[in-house]
């Protein structure tokens, strides 16, 4: 019994609060490749975990937004492993249809091609689990990408 309640006290002692992983923007904006009218571009979810622990990105469930209207969903690229007291980069790739746009085809290739961009709205979160323990980062996040 002693040995139970010695152990118990060192797990609870060595549990410290977690802190939540934050998101901190978009970055390396890049189109692939185009399938008719479908866009397909990649982008790095840059975030920051804040603990000594390290863990890994479970799922990524956003979804992206124009103007109001879902225009695609992300997906991720590949399986991340996160060090503790780190920034790191979440590679994402997303498929959008130009036609849901619901804009003129050529005002949105031209402002593309100015460099002008288009502005995306980021909503969802990405699961997150560190020590055994799994939570949600929250991303409401806008961006103006330019290609």
């Amino acid at each position: 019994m002693k040995y139970y309640l010695l152990i118990f006290m060192i797990l609870l002692i060595g549990c410290k609060n977690q802190e939540d992983v934050e998101f901190i923007g978009i970055k390396n904006t890049r189109v692939t490749g185009i399938d008719g009218s479908m866009v397909i571009i990649n982008i790095d979810a840059v975030m920051f975990n804040p603990n000594k622990a390290g863990g890994k990105i479970r799922a990524v469930d956003v979804a992206v937004f124009y103007r109001g209207k879902e225009i695609a969903q992300v997906d991720q690229v590949e399986k991340i492993s996160v060090k503790g007291n780190s920034e790191f980069r979440v590679p994402l790739q997303m498929s959008v249809d130009i036609n849901k746009l619901n804009t003129n085809l050529l005002s949105q290739i031209s402002s593309i091609i100015s460099k002008k961009g288009i502005e995306l709205h980021f909503i969802g979160n990405v699961k997150v689990r560190i020590h055994g323990f799994g939570y949600k980062v929250p991303v409401d996040y806008k961006e103006n990408i330019i290609f």
